[in-house]
């Protein structure tokens, strides 16, 4: 009787176990099921339709930079830079490609929407993934980048003898270049106004004697048709003539504001040369010197009329005087210009140091520049940024480097608005931003600076 009981118990309990079964095995199916939809996002959530990366595209020589979110309702929660599907390490190197692979992550109250982001430089960049829909969900894209180009730095800058001559109101400067040519440039006055100016940029053999040399002339790399000390687009605030045209004034812009240079122009002065002073290590000379010197100081000032104070006679009333102090050490010319309000006036456009680019068969390069592309001489194209400080002109192994400082003064670009710091264009000429569009008033006997520096040199060393 006792064994029947326990044996009917027993069966009672290993029925209980198989009816539980069914019951639980229903509970997990339905929690880990796949085809349940996800959850109605809460009405509060914020959608992103859009997402945009700031990224440094990739230069040679340089290392692969962090990234940054620019939008308020995401965050990067990884990225990484490649080479093919491999992580990349030490920097980036000309004729390679790189790729960013980026996930993003929406904040608790908002959620990605389906996608393509947008990454700065980028060449293409691929559809996002999302992790799902819900708040809080991730993306994951890769952007690609352009294949890096080669870049060109400058060999270090040397200190050197040059041999500088005055005659007949021509100055001319011969210094080393490579083992096989000296380097001859030809200053003096120029243009409607008679200002200051670099006139010719020429290559003569080494074995020339410094005479022989400029009695030669060598080859031409480029003789200025345009000036290389900026004009400037200023106004004055009183006392303007009637009927003016917003034109420069300086530089090589006369009253009708051709830009004409040629010998025998009527072009009616906007400027004059106040004062030209050229030192040799020192000590001022003048007409009929010549010598081996280690360094010439170039320092002049010119008086500026405005386009509303000019007049077709030449008699208009300056408005700014601009003193500028130029150094060569046998290598680079360091330039530095303050120029001093005689009035209140406003500086709407002004480029600084400027350079004929015509010759660069081979292109341009903006230093700093939003790419490291070599851009085409005869074409219309800028840094494409304003974290440029120069760019580097190219004629097969000659190279012209013409930059400012971005730390001083007008190089601050406190008056340049949204314009790129260094453009060319297509007619061949590089410029800076210095003041575009400007109407802050410069009052009478303020001062506003910048410094820049020319350098021409040999790429191959």
């Amino acid at each position: 009787m006792i064994h029947w009981k326990k044996t009917l118990l027993s069966c009672a309990a290993v029925g209980a176990c198989l009816l539980a079964i069914p019951v639980t095995v229903f509970a997990v199916k339905s929690i880990s099921s796949s085809q349940e939809p996800d959850p109605p996002l809460p009405p509060e959530t914020v959608m992103i339709s859009t997402v945009r990366i700031s990224a440094e595209a990739p230069w040679e020589g340089a290392a692969p930079s962090a990234i940054a979110a620019d939008g308020s309702n995401y965050k990067i929660e990884s990225f990484r830079w490649l080479e093919g599907d491999e992580e990349m390490t030490g920097r980036f190197e000309a004729g390679k490609q790189y790729s960013l692979s980026v996930t993003l992550k929406a904040n608790d109250n908002a959620a990605f929407a389906a996608l393509t982001p947008a990454v700065t430089g980028a060449e293409s960049v691929s559809e996002a993934v999302l992790s799902d829909t819900k708040a809080g969900n991730t993306i994951s894209f890769t952007a690609t980048f352009p294949k890096v180009t080669a870049s060109v730095t400058p060999p270090p800058a040397t200190q050197g003898e040059s041999y500088l001559k005055i005659e007949n109101g021509n100055i001319y400067l011969l210094a080393d270049f490579s083992r096989s040519e000296k380097i001859l440039y030809q200053l003096g006055r120029k243009g409607p106004n008679s200002l200051f100016e670099i006139i010719k940029v020429s290559f003569v053999g080494a074995g020339l004697s410094p005479e022989e040399a400029i009695e030669d002339g060598g080859w031409v790399l480029y003789e200025s048709y345009t000036d290389h000390f900026g004009p400037y687009g200023v106004l004055a605030m009183d006392n303007t003539v009637p009927g003016y045209t917003g034109t420069f004034t300086g530089g090589n812009h006369g009253y009708d504001n051709s830009g004409d240079t040629s010998a025998g122009t009527t072009n009616t002065p906007t400027a004059r040369c106040i004062r030209l002073k050229i030192m040799a290590d020192g000590q001022q000379v003048s007409n009929g010197f010549s010598g081996t010197v280690q360094n010439v100081r170039f320092d002049w000032i010119n008086g500026i009329q405005a386009a509303n104070t000019k007049k077709p006679d030449g008699s208009g009333r300056e408005v700014m005087n601009e003193h500028y102090v130029m150094d060569f050490d046998g290598q680079t010319f360091q330039v530095t210009n303050n120029i001093t309000m005689l009035e209140d006036v406003t500086v709407q456009v002004y480029y600084g140091l400027q350079l004929v680019t015509g010759w660069a068969k081979d292109g341009i390069q903006y230093i700093n520049g939003a790419t490291a592309d070599w851009y085409p001489a005869d074409s219309q194209h800028s840094s494409g940024n304003q974290d440029c400080t120069g760019y580097i002109c190219k004629y097969g192994d000659y190279y012209a480097q013409v930059t400012f400082d971005p730390t001083v003064g007008l190089g601050k670009g406190e008056y340049i608005g949204n314009y790129p710091t260094a453009m060319c264009e297509a007619y061949g000429k590089g410029y800076f931003s210095m003041a575009r569009d400007n109407s802050t008033v410069f009052p009478e006997g303020s001062t506003y600076s910048f410094k820049g520096s020319y350098r021409f040199y040999q790429g191959a060393q």
